[in-house]
């Protein structure tokens, strides 16, 4: 999972960068969002308590209206076989 201190990073660059960013409490609240909003960008941890990013990947890439939204999966928990999962999601980059 990423720690408070990367989310908090990762969501002042891209605000500097001139990004709105919306954050979710959860799996389910992000997907929710996802939907709702079409956003330009979605970026997931692949620990998140409810649905993992994984899971939200694979829904985003089997919904038409958010298929061709990139999506980036990040995380603290690395190793090949993460990797190799989030490859087989379709997601545009880990």
């Amino acid at each position: 999972m990423t720690t408070p201190t990367s989310f908090v990073s990762w969501r002042s660059n891209l605000r500097l960068e001139g990004f709105e960013v919306v954050t979710a409490q959860d799996g389910p609240d992000a997907l929710a969002k996802a939907v709702a909003l079409r956003p330009d960008l979605v970026l997931l941890d692949v620990r998140m308590p409810g649905i993992d990013g994984y899971t939200i990947c694979a829904r985003i890439r089997a919904d038409a209206r958010l298929a061709a939204v990139p999506v980036l999966i990040v995380t603290a928990n690395y190793g090949a076989a993460k990797v190799e999962a989030a490859h087989g999601l379709g997601r545009t980059t880990c």
